[in-house]
């Protein structure tokens, strides 16, 4: 019986990473977004300089000045939180403070809350077991899981394989879960899976009566000032706990604060201290390979510092040091899925310890300069172009290409879409295949429009600041920041680069396209990159394939195999196609 998500999910990789052919979503549900909107911030933060709570802003700059200068790590906004008060908010080129960032895994710490919450009112128990709680389970599946608590949940010992590709093959996630057999000990083996969180999310419905949000929201976001949230849900439409909720950095600090001061808010106890305790303590020893930390309830514990992290993939953090009482969250757009980047270690190296015992005088210029190149628009570390156009040029180049299009030859199709994969996976919801570019002067604004299928995404493109629109992949509506720049590659060809700032999310795209006479080459490159796919494709391969639930395949079929998608992806997220301009 459990052969089939597996199975389901190879295939999925397959159709996702194919160049030539769309993908179309396996499941009937797209997961269901938000409209981008600004969110007003109740109970803010009271703002203090740096030198107030004890911390030069020089300080401030170097650690801001090394972010923005690592190779490793793509920041697009850090907030800093010490003894309670807000001390920097320094956000990267276009992205928002006030705009709600999705978090990936970092809500799986709101989750542990929620439980918290549920203990503290006495209607739930660590000890208790899942399948008392979760109804219709199938007799084989219950008696398979018989010994699984929620505990085990929390500390991601489940043993359970249904896990995030699942939940985009199937739609009754609550029954998937429970359908392939344990491949560890339950309540021993230590197995990131985010279905655990989600499982989670569904004991907080079945306990409470009422979703995640509608539970919280009187318990927890009130109390916080926390207003502007979405959660997407499952098919089934309970909140997927794991993934999926928007939340502004400072609303995001805000519960960091909570954890820091023991489950109390303005003197209101929030979460039991008691969970408190338990949840920012090691449970469950985690591999190396991870990062820095161990795990506790749906929150990372430090090995180096004392501290905790909440950590969602692509480097979505918040990160707290209880020993100088200071918050860093941190939305990004690494390719890292858990703490592999630099980001921590530099966090660690400026806050885990009081700054030097030094005169601290007033250096705000320092940081002020320091946020001001925050802001530059810029293509960091992207070097193929030799020279840029100025202005008149590219004022030139806009009437040459307006009102032309780039079409593909007769009988050519392509799986482009101006959408990054991650997005569309994420989404459940894909792009129907680039098959034409059109450029337009419109009111002083040049505009470049993809055509996929029968939908037409427009942009206006920025040169010297950047351009913010709204676009739609399906129905899920993105707040995109575009900038572009005309220039020569290296064989003195007219060159068009685009980057599009999916600023909701981690996700950007960059375009570039070269005109050769009447020929246009397209080609792209996606942050993050080729590591999602990959990630997908060898987890298949080592938790499905190397445990032999396919049989017989030998292990060099399997590599083959996972080498040879391995090499689609990266053909898929860095594609490249042939146009020719009319």
């Amino acid at each position: 019986m459990g052969i089939t998500y597996p199975s389901k999910a190879i295939e999925y990789i397959k159709r996702l990473t194919d160049t030539k052919v769309p993908v179309i979503a396996t499941t009937k549900n797209p997961i269901l977004k938000a409209e981008p909107k600004n969110a007003v911030i109740e109970q803010p933060f009271e703002r203090a300089k740096p030198e107030e709570v004890g911390i030069p802003s020089e300080r401030i700059a170097e650690f801001l000045r090394e972010l923005y200068e690592n190779r490793d790590v793509d920041v697009h906004g850090v907030t800093i939180i010490k003894d309670g008060k807000l001390i920097t908010q320094a956000m990267f080129g276009p992205y928002e403070a006030t705009l709600p960032q999705s978090t990936f895994s970092e809500c799986k710490s709101v989750i542990s809350l929620a439980i918290g919450i549920l203990i503290g009112e006495k209607r739930l128990s660590l000890d208790e077991k899942v399948v008392d709680i979760i109804p219709d389970i199938n007799p084989i599946a219950k008696k398979r899981y018989e010994k699984l608590t929620v505990e085990d949940l929390l500390t991601m010992r489940s043993s359970s394989c249904f896990n995030e590709i699942g939940a985009v093959v199937e739609e009754n996630w609550e029954k998937e879960f429970f359908t392939i057999m344990p491949f560890g000990s339950i309540g021993k083996t230590f197995f990131y899976n985010s279905l655990n969180t989600y499982m989670l999310a569904c004991i907080v419905h079945h306990k409470s009566g009422t979703t995640v949000t509608e539970y919280l929201r009187p318990r927890l976001f009130e109390p916080l000032g926390i207003k502007d949230i979405f959660w997407e849900k499952s098919p089934l439409g309970t909140e997927c706990g794991g993934w999926g909720l928007y939340i502004c950095p400072e609303d995001m600090a805000k519960l960091g604060q909570l954890v820091l001061c023991g489950g109390v808010w303005n003197g209101k106890r929030l979460v039991p201290k008691g969970y408190i305790t338990r949840a920012t303590r090691a449970h469950a020893k985690v591999p190396e390979d991870y990062g820095d930390f161990d795990y506790g309830y749906q929150i990372w514990i430090g090995r180096n510092s004392d501290s905790f992290l909440f950590n969602g993939m692509f480097g979505q953090n918040m990160f707290c040091f209880r020993n100088t009482n200071t918050i860093i969250t941190a939305n990004a757009g690494n390719c890292e899925f858990f703490q592999q980047s630099p980001f921590c270690r530099i966090c660690e190296k400026y806050f885990a310890s009081e700054a030097p015992d030094v005169v601290i005088r007033d250096d705000t210029p320092s940081l002020d300069a320091m946020m001001k190149r925050l802001t530059r628009k810029d293509f960091r570390y992207e070097g193929f172009i030799t020279a840029r156009k100025d202005k008149k040029q590219a004022l030139e180049m806009m009437a040459e290409l307006d009102g032309k299009f780039c079409t593909l030859p007769e009988g050519k199709t392509t799986s482009i879409s101006v959408f990054p994969v991650a997005l569309q996976v994420c989404g459940n919801t894909f792009g129907k295949g680039l098959e034409k570019i059109g450029f337009e002067t419109k009111d002083g604004r040049f505009i470049v429009s993809f055509f996929e299928g029968d939908d037409i995404i427009s942009v206006p493109v920025g040169f010297s600041d950047y351009e913010k629109t709204e676009i739609k992949l399906g129905e899920l509506p993105f707040r995109v920041a575009v900038h572009g720049r005309f220039a020569e590659n290296e064989d003195y060809l007219p060159v068009l680069k685009i980057k599009l700032d999916f600023i909701e999310t981690p996700c950007s795209k960059t375009i570039k396209l070269i005109f050769d006479e009447n020929e246009v080459h397209y080609s792209q490159d996606e942050f993050p990159g080729t590591k999602f796919i990959k990630y997908g494709i060898n987890f298949i391969s080592d938790n499905f394939l190397s445990k032999g639930i396919f049989g017989k395949m030998s292990l060099d079929e399997r590599v083959a195999d996972a080498d040879y998608l391995s090499y689609r992806a990266e053909s898929k997220l860095s594609a490249k196609a042939d146009f020719t301009l009319v």
